[in-house]
């Protein structure tokens, strides 16, 4: 198997909830949602700016 062929999993990973590196917090609300709601929490976490 060649060098190229081999998986390196990464050292390191970056969450950003808050919107500090990218602005994702409104796609990372809708995700949980969407989550919650799979499998079936009752939860929602409405968004500050309705």
């Amino acid at each position: 198997m060649s060098d190229r062929a081999v998986m390196h999993w990464p050292k390191a990973m970056i969450f950003d909830l808050d919107g500090t590196l990218a602005e994702t917090e409104e796609l990372d609300r809708l995700s949980l949602n969407d989550s919650f709601e799979a499998l079936n929490l009752g939860w929602n976490w409405l968004s500050l700016g309705s």
